[in-house]
């Protein structure tokens, strides 16, 4: 349902928004990329046949997919309420924490757009203004960092 619900919303954006769902969903996919996806574990057919039969997500590969569409929409929508990007830099820098998922994520679509267009008209959060504070500031640190970590593994 949840997975719906994020179709659903970001269909809507950015004329309809709810942050506290928003940081919700967030922490939903958190813990679903820890259970089902993570770095270490494979991906068993038990656990994504329901999610396949309802949303069509076969695999881990396309459930990075979903996470990194979720993650751009967010940068670009959400960009000057703080909590919203925080949490989804943070959940895009445990995205990118293991060898093996980067080389996974450098291949998705949502991270290429990322890669080419890494700049404030994308990304309203990476302008600054007279109003830019500290956490601004540390936002755009992750993103560049990710983007790093993203752009040595395309590197090799």
């Amino acid at each position: 349902r949840v997975f719906q619900l994020i179709s659903l919303m970001d269909a809507q954006l950015p004329q309809s928004s709810n942050e506290k769902v928003e940081l919700a969903v967030l922490w939903f996919l958190g813990q679903f990329y820890k259970t089902y996806v993570g770095d270490q574990l494979q991906p068993s057919s038990k656990s994504y046949t329901r999610v396949s039969e309802v949303l069509g997500i076969t695999d881990d590969n396309h459930a990075l997919e979903t996470f990194m569409t979720k993650v751009v929409t967010n940068l670009k929508y959400w960009g000057r309420c703080e909590p919203v990007i925080s949490r989804t830099l943070q959940f895009l820098n445990d995205l990118s924490v293991g060898y093996l998922l980067l080389k996974k994520l450098v291949k998705i679509e949502a991270v290429t757009f990322m890669l080419q267009n890494h700049t404030s008209k994308h990304f309203p959060f990476l302008g600054i203004s007279d109003n830019s504070s500290l956490s601004d500031l540390r936002c755009q640190t992750v993103f560049y960092i990710t983007l790093l970590h993203l752009l040595m593994v395309d590197l090799g």
